[in-house]
């Protein structure tokens, strides 16, 4: 639940997991100064010594919202992206860090159908909806696959200048998922952890049925990955994931 203070006005940003949130808090860090309620630390503690089960920046709206007043907030926003591509953005984060490293994402979907509170809160929310983590009051949505223009914009307002810079820091690059160790080292040694297979009218209908809220609340088609120059190009996706 990262607060901004911007000339003077505390502006929440919901930030939905996988979706350019580091990117965004990096630059308004830059541009503002200090934020709140934001632990990049979280999962170098250990899990006695949390206070919360996800990291502050992870909240969902009904934790949120017990926690501050909406009155406190002068405005909010959140950005938002296609339910699959953020799926594949965080399957992989979860390969390389959360010891998802041989399972095919067909079989995960399976898993996230029966997912709990408890196990949303072992990913960081990753998985769970946009719709549980954005406020049905905010303000102001943007899509990441409209760029970096409109955010920059947005926070050009609120400030009422253009003093910042007019892209968002590519925050992290995703990597590789690591070599397995241990027990099992010898008996995986040489396999690679599973690719993200070609979206398929099947797949794509899976996901869809997962996150079906986000896809109506936030204007996104179940086919879209699919259709003839609708799908981010290469360049386009690496400069994405560059960003979450």
């Amino acid at each position: 639940m990262p607060i901004i203070r911007i000339e003077g006005k505390l502006v929440y940003f919901a930030h939905v997991p996988k979706c350019a949130g580091t990117s965004v808090e990096e630059y308004a860090i830059a541009r503002f100064g200090p934020i709140a309620l934001q632990d990049r630390r979280f999962f170098q503690r250990d899990p006695e010594s949390r206070w919360t089960r996800t990291s502050a920046q992870h909240v969902t709206a009904t934790e949120f919202e017990r926690l501050i007043p909406r009155d406190y907030i002068a405005d909010a926003f959140t950005v938002v992206r296609h339910p699959v591509a953020r799926l594949v953005s965080a399957f992989k984060f979860a390969q390389r860090y959360r010891n998802l490293t041989w399972i095919s994402l067909p079989r995960f979907l399976d898993r996230i159908a029966g997912f709990d509170d408890a196990t949303h809160f072992a990913y960081d929310n990753h998985f769970r909806p946009m719709s549980d983590i954005v406020p049905d009051w905010t303000e102001t949505v943007l899509r990441l696959e409209e760029g970096d223009g409109q955010i920059v914009s947005y926070f050009d307002r609120l400030a009422g200048d253009t003093a910042g810079a007019r892209r968002l820091p590519r925050a992290q690059a995703h990597r590789e998922a690591p070599p397995p160790r241990g027990a099992l080292r010898g008996l995986k040694r040489g396999l690679k952890a599973p690719p993200v297979p070609a979206l398929t009218e099947g797949l794509c209908r899976r996901i869809y049925s997962l996150y079906e809220t986000d896809y109506d609340r936030f204007g996104y088609g179940w086919d879209d990955p699919l259709q003839a120059g609708a799908a981010p190009s290469p360049g386009q996706l690496e400069e994405q994931e560059q960003k979450v």
